[in-house]
């Protein structure tokens, strides 16, 4: 991971083979933010997204394990 900050924004570049999840929790750790918005930009060779059913008071996660550009 690098990233650079312009002054009121951070752009992070995931190095390949990085974890979404893992590399934002330890940005997180060394910058200190405490809250964030997230967009991205680039491709992935997996992906688990997921959302939560308020009916049924759980998450629902689907696994994508190919390519997505």
């Amino acid at each position: 991971m690098t990233y650079n900050f312009d002054g009121y924004n951070y752009l992070i570049r995931l190095n390949r083979g990085e974890r979404l999840s893992e590399v934002i929790e330890q940005f997180c750790c060394e910058t200190k933010v405490n809250g964030a918005w997230v967009d991205g930009l680039g491709a992935s060779s997996e992906a688990t997204p997921g959302f939560f059913n308020l009916s049924a008071k759980d998450y629902k996660w689907r696994t994508f394990a190919k390519q997505w550009r």
